[in-house]
């Protein structure tokens, strides 16, 4: 792969030239081996597609490169066998330009998230290639190096890491950049999982109150607290809304800690019941969710009207009154109609349970023959969700008038 001249050692002086070149210029950054909390949230390797390739002489190179190439290649190697004789995968190949002391690098132009830490990465040579003498791997932010290492063909990789926490939120440009010895032979120089770690974006998001009732035609207001790590921005939507009905977040969008305020506006015509309103907050790829309640209840009222309100029924006999649902405040649902406690001996049925308002149904009253004469009253009951009313039936049984039989009607007395 590459050239293949084998000259198996460079001169001190060459090494010393080319370390001093290389770190002149290194910022002395904390590089804590702490993982904790952290992933991977920019892979070098998958962005080196859209890197900007060059040797020292200013030449453009292709991405992917082609291993002929005597101006140097870069390309990504799916899964590779390195010197320390084990197969990894997103391996960042980058060979310098074929000459003593050949440069290759890469520019990749990124935004590094909030919660952005270090870069890290492990930095060798491809199996086989024992005939390097060896390479400087550098590491610049905005043409700053931060991190030089020498790597020679040893049978073990290097670990490179550097905290990138000072350019978290930043749009910045970022090198890889590969310097050959005085001979570029057997270059074969990789990076291993190149990549940007992160404290991973987290959002909270509570809601209060959690169940809101409101008639047809109102609104519900909702208080929505939201708080953010590491996301530039936390934006704001509803879903699981009465269907026609709208909604506006004020503010829709922010940062860190802020609150909004939720309004839903319930058209006149939403179906009474309850529904399960889902407020998401999301920002960065973090996502957070939270179920509230509205109850949706009919506008307005009804009251029941009878007539007549009183009633005069015979002993054994029977009669009629109508009950009707009166609207109130554009009440428009179907009332539930239903008798409480008959008096004892007195029946008494309806010829519909249930009635929409401005219709009205037939109270039927039966009475026993044995029901003693007196007044009496029946409850008509009617109901809708949490409304309610009621109103008295009077009825008053009369006695039955009598009359006397003799038999026989005539009796001869001699």
């Amino acid at each position: 792969m590459g050239d293949s001249n084998t000259n198996p050692y460079r001169p001190v002086l060459v090494v010393l030239a080319a370390l001093l070149a290389c770190s002149s210029l290194v910022v002395q950054l904390s590089s804590s081996a702490s993982a904790n909390g952290l992933e991977r949230c920019i892979s070098l390797a998958k962005e080196a597609k859209n890197a900007e390739w060059k040797n020292e002489q200013g030449e453009e190179l292709p991405f992917p490169g082609s291993e002929t190439d005597s101006r140097g290649f870069a390309r990504v190697l799916s899964s590779a066998r390195l010197e320390d004789d084990k197969v990894y995968r997103n391996v960042l190949e980058t060979h310098p330009r074929w000459a003593a002391h050949g440069n290759i690098f890469g520019i990749f132009k990124l935004k590094l998230p909030l919660g952005a830490k270090y870069f890290r990465a492990k930095v060798g040579f491809l199996e086989g290639a024992t005939h390097t003498d060896g390479v400087d791997f550098c590491f610049y932010v905005n043409n700053i190096l931060y991190k030089v290492v020498h790597d020679t063909y040893d049978g073990a990789l290097k670990e490179i890491e550097v905290d990138v926490s000072g350019y978290a939120g930043q749009e910045v440009e970022i090198k890889l950049h590969v310097y050959a010895g005085a001979s570029s032979g057997q270059d074969w120089a990789v990076w291993v999982d190149p990549a940007i770690w992160c404290y991973p974006p987290s959002i909270s998001l509570s809601v209060s109150p959690s169940t809101v009732t409101v008639e047809q035609g109102g609104q519900a207001v909702y208080q929505v607290a939201v708080s953010s790590e590491y996301v530039e921005e936390v934006g704001l939507s509803l879903s699981g809304r009465p269907s026609g009905s709208a909604y506006t977040f004020t503010p829709l969008k922010g940062s860190g800690e802020f609150t909004s305020v939720l309004i839903v506006q319930i058209p006149a015509s939403t179906p009474p019941g309850t529904y399960y309103l889902t407020i998401r907050a999301s920002g960065d790829g973090a996502v957070k969710t939270r179920k509230v309640k509205l109850i949706v209840k009919a506008a307005g009222s009804f009251t029941l009207n009878l007539n007549p309100h009183s009633l005069r029924v015979p002993q054994g006999g029977e009669a009629e009154s109508t009950v009707l649902v009166v609207p109130v405040g554009g009440f428009n649902q179907p009332v539930t109609i239903s008798l409480v406690e008959a008096p004892s001996g007195v029946t008494a049925t309806l010829a519909s349970t249930t009635v929409n308002p401005g219709e009205s149904t037939t109270i039927r009253v039966e009475v026993s023959e044995g029901v003693e004469p007196g007044n009496y009253t029946l409850e008509v009951r009617g109901v809708y969700g949490d409304k309610e009313y009621t109103a008295t039936l009077n009825i008053e049984v009369i006695a039955v008038g009598f009359s006397i039989t003799v038999s026989p009607e005539a009796i001869s007395i001699e």
